[in-house]
């Protein structure tokens, strides 16, 4: 089933043009910034002694100038790009073959004025003129991940096109956005892949310091085979088809991330004071509290509230309700029966071949007898209520609004 698709400062991927006759980096100090937005500092001292904030280690400056580092397993190549030299791109590789590439400035260059452009800053706004809100997360080397109210995902890319421009692909490239970016503001027009469902957009860079918004520590959340207990000082422990690890975990306003062993969960707080996203390169989750009802936006609600996550679930659940609503302007009624078949009366016309399947509360729809129609929705906090769009011809034709109310 389909889901929704999901200016100028320098790049993240910088200048380019490897320099052939690079300087000497004897002496200089460079500074970095990891996938993860960590920042490091590289410095390179004599005798080809590197000193790092991890340790040290040694580096070497081949004829024409390609540059190689060793960190204990881990080693480093690379070289200078800039008109002088001032920046150093490569890719740093593990014992285990893992890649993860960097750019590095050198400290009291006219690339450090520059800093790194739009990476490792957040972005808020509208993306569609509904009013939808989106959040815009540019990570280092041009990686981007995005959070809107179906969760939390990491399969966009950006990369400035220099005067102010800026271009952004959601969801592998399903979705292209367009724009500028003016002093803090970024806008422009975005469109599908095949320059269907056009749409404004804007969006403010945002100020989130890390563990601002809601504080998860104390908290356990479950759904399907997971879950994840928020411990003091950033400990986590995750439970994954019947098997515990022990990790870490940080939040950045509304986002979490949760890493153990080496997998990565990047998750959003969704309606209803649940957490969906998705494990990095991997499967979608959706947990809610076990005790409590977390509220992403006042935030710090006791775990011994008097609702329980039983209640919370109930109230969420939709198999086996009906609802009462308007479908693309026809009166319309709709029961969600087990194993994810719909039952659909729209304008007078009944039929049971449509599908339906919630994650966290987000809701997807097929309505194959309203013209191979695809739907998508909200289900609001209360578990009352539900709104959202829809198109034809198999989400290629014109959009539709549509709304429900559960049958009491």
């Amino acid at each position: 089933m389909s889901a929704s698709p999901r200016a100028g400062t320098a790049a993240a991927d910088g200048p380019t043009g490897m320099l052939v006759d690079a300087p000497p980096v004897d002496g200089t100090e460079w500074i970095a910034l990891t996938p993860d937005c960590t920042r490091v500092t590289y410095r390179f001292d004599a005798n080809h002694v590197l000193t790092t904030d991890a340790g040290a280690g040694t580096w070497e400056q081949r004829a024409g100038g390609p540059i190689g580092m060793k960190l204990g397993a881990s080693t480093f190549d690379g070289a200078l790009y800039g008109r002088v030299g001032d920046r150093l791109q490569g890719v740093w590789t593990d014992a285990t073959g893992d890649a993860h590439r960097i750019t590095a400035i050198r400290t009291g260059s006219d690339a450090e004025k520059e800093g790194f452009g739009l990476a490792c800053t957040t972005w808020r706004g509208d993306y569609r003129e509904d009013g939808a809100q989106i959040a815009l997360h540019f990570l280092p080397d041009g990686v981007l991940h995005w959070q809107d109210d179906t969760g939390y995902w990491t399969d966009g890319r950006w990369n400035p096109l220099g005067g102010g421009a800026v271009h952004l692909e959601l969801a592998d490239g399903a979705q292209i956005y367009d724009g500028l970016i003016d002093k803090t503001l970024m806008g422009g027009e975005s469109h599908g892949r095949n320059g269907d469902h056009r749409a404004r957009w804007v969006v403010e860079e945002s100020d989130t310091p890390r563990a601002a918004g809601v504080l998860l520590e104390g908290w356990r959340f479950s759904g399907g085979d997971l879950a994840i207990e928020f411990g003091a000082n950033g400990a986590a422990t995750v439970e994954r088809y019947g098997e515990r690890e022990d990790g870490t975990w940080d939040i950045d306003g509304m986002l979490v991330h949760v890493r153990a062993g080496e997998d990565d969960l990047y998750g959003g707080f969704v309606t209803g004071g649940g957490i969906s996203g998705h494990w990095f390169g991997g499967d979608e989750f959706a947990v809610l509290p076990e005790t409590g009802v977390l509220d992403a936006k006042t935030a710090n609600l006791p775990p011994d509230d008097t609702h329980t996550a039983v209640e919370d679930v109930k109230q969420l659940a939709i198999e086996g309700s009906t609802w009462d609503g308007t479908i693309g302007g026809q009166a319309a009624v709709l029961r969600f029966d087990p194993k994810g078949k719909l039952h659909a009366e729209i304008g007078g016309v009944a039929s049971d071949d449509g599908a339906w399947e919630l994650s966290g509360s987000m809701l997807y729809l097929e309505l194959p007898s309203r013209r191979h129609g695809e739907a998508q929705g909200v289900l609001a906090a209360d578990g009352a209520t539900l709104d959202g769009q829809g198109w034809d011809q198999n989400g290629t034709g014109d959009p539709w609004t549509w709304n429900a109310h559960r049958r009491r």
